[in-house]
């Protein structure tokens, strides 16, 4: 009786096995699908002067009350209070270095970010 040879068999099952981790590559994960949050700044841009700053913003996403925001640490502007009811921002740009920095607001699900500039007095 003439025996089979197994080897057959080992072709098929290599390409199945790529199959299956091709289709498990493929698939994104639901949260690397979900945008992140941002916030709208009103207005975006403010000046490195001694006075005081309110800005209001408005987040694309529910984040729960927001407790605090910060400000890139090497941006040297000073967060000095939220109004969450209000949405505004209460920001000390006396010590602010002029760019692009990001304004990260904190709440209880969640953080979202926006994008502040800082520019010279003319």
């Amino acid at each position: 009786m003439a025996r089979r040879s197994s080897f057959r068999s080992i072709p098929i099952l290599a390409a199945l096995a790529v199959i299956a981790v091709g289709a498990a590559a493929v698939r994104p994960a639901a949260d690397d699908a979900r945008m992140p949050c941002t916030a709208a700044l009103d207005p975006d841009t403010i000046f490195a002067t001694a006075d005081p700053v309110t800005v209001g913003f408005t987040l694309s996403e529910q984040i729960g009350k927001v407790s605090h925001v910060n400000a890139d640490s090497e941006s040297k502007l000073k967060v000095t209070g939220v109004d969450a009811e209000k949405s505004t921002v209460g920001l000390d740009p006396s010590s602010a270095v002029p760019g692009k920095w990001a304004l990260t607001f904190h709440g209880e699900a969640q953080t979202c970010a926006g994008d502040l500039y800082i520019a010279l007095m003319r």
